[in-house]
């Protein structure tokens, strides 16, 4: 699905479509990195001095400036990959295509007809200019091999991996309802309390197996929750039309994913992302604090556990809370080491629910929930109807 581009090298040389140099804590460095955004900003709109601008860019020190240039590249390939595609192939192997689903920095994913089997899939497939990249080959192996461990009904599901006329491409079952994030734009606002607590306690819980596995996800996000026809029980994603129908959610694209805790050759090529050190890795709206910043503790399960509680917010609330942000906006909330985001939810959301959203938000990952314990919490308000 969507992928954040990044402009550090990979092993081979060229730009790693997925990473952002990390920036130290300088308080007079964020301020200088905020004024050359907003002279950056202005000149796209109209004629700036260069002279100004040269001389904003000379008071950033180097890691700062490529995070603003990363998050700024991350706004401009977001919008190109909104664009509709101009074509797509008729057929990818024996998979005929007939419908473009999404695609990111660096991979594009189509619905298609297994022509043997019959069978409806989703193919992911590695963009032209990308499947000439090592590196990003790599990486696409690297997501294969941790899918291949997940098997869990709160996960999609792996079916084959193969490569067709040099482009390497991973089958997975199709999810028929599209996107949690497409979704949640057709139908605006909050969600019923026992709903939202539904989506967030199975979306958990696969969680909570990807991490038994060894296995962070590293980019939860409404974009890369799927629907699917609902199993026995009510629907996590109830219908709003009251029909009666409704949706149940998988977790997916775990393209960068990662293994933690090694213990075997394997393992250990499977934990590596192919990123330097002092990288980070994720979608800046749905980032947790460690990710840009390692002194607030290690990139792992508790990261996971923050995006989910950054899901569980827009749920409750009908907003996402970061939507929008402009890339110092960005710059400043992910360093932010004092202040823990307020929850903002109405009087008609449960004291104990607020409290779990600012219990997953919390800025120390030692100090949020396991994906189990979030699960646990959320049945007490999930309802049975």
């Amino acid at each position: 699905m969507n992928q954040p581009i990044d402009p550090a090298a990979g092993p081979d040389g060229t730009p790693d479509p997925e990473t952002v140099p990390t920036a130290r804590d300088d308080e007079a460095g964020v301020e200088a990195v905020l004024d050359l955004d907003d002279l950056l900003f202005r000149r796209s709109t109209v004629a700036a001095d260069a002279a100004t601008i040269e001389a904003a860019s000379s008071r950033v020190s180097a890691d700062d400036l490529r995070l603003l240039l990363a998050i700024r590249a991350l706004a401009a390939e977001r919008r190109a990959v909104a664009l509709p595609s101009a074509s797509r192939p008729q057929a990818i192997g024996r998979f005929a295509i007939t419908d473009e689903l999404g695609r990111g920095g660096f991979a594009i994913v189509y619905a298609a007809t297994d022509t043997v089997s019959g069978h409806r899939v989703a193919l992911k497939v590695l963009r032209p200019e990308a499947a000439d990249s090592q590196a990003k080959r790599r990486r696409f192996r690297r997501e294969a091999g941790l899918c291949a461990r997940l098997v869990h009904p709160v996960i999609v599901r792996l079916l084959e991996v193969g490569e067709a006329e040099g482009a390497p491409y991973l089958v997975t079952e199709l999810c028929p309802g599209g996107t949690l994030a497409a979704w949640l734009e057709k139908h605006p606002g909050a969600l019923p309390i026992d709903s939202a607590a539904r989506v967030v306690a199975r979306l958990a819980r696969g969680v909570d197996h990807a991490h038994a596995c060894n296995i962070v996800h590293r980019d939860i996000k409404p974009a890369n929750v799927l629907l699917v026809a609902p199993g026995d029980g009510p629907p996590s994603l109830a219908d709003p039309a009251g029909t009666g129908g409704g949706y149940d959610v998988q977790l997916g694209d775990f393209g960068l994913g990662r293994i933690v805790c090694p213990t075997t050759a394997e393992d250990d090529a499977l934990m590596s992302d192919g990123t330097r050190p002092g990288t980070v890795l994720g979608s800046p709206e749905w980032m947790a604090p460690e990710q840009v910043d390692s002194a607030f503790g290690p990139v792992g399960p508790a990261t996971d556990v923050h995006a989910l509680g950054l899901v569980l917010d827009r749920l409750l609330t009908g907003r996402s809370r970061h939507a929008g942000e402009r890339p110092s906006e960005a710059f400043r909330r992910l360093r932010d080491r004092v202040v823990a985001p307020p929850f903002e939810g109405g009087p008609e959301i449960p004291s104990g629910l607020a409290s779990i959203v600012r219990w997953c938000l919390e800025r120390e990952p030692d100090r949020r929930p396991s994906a189990a314990a979030l699960a646990s919490e959320l049945d007490l308000f999930a309802g049975t109807g």
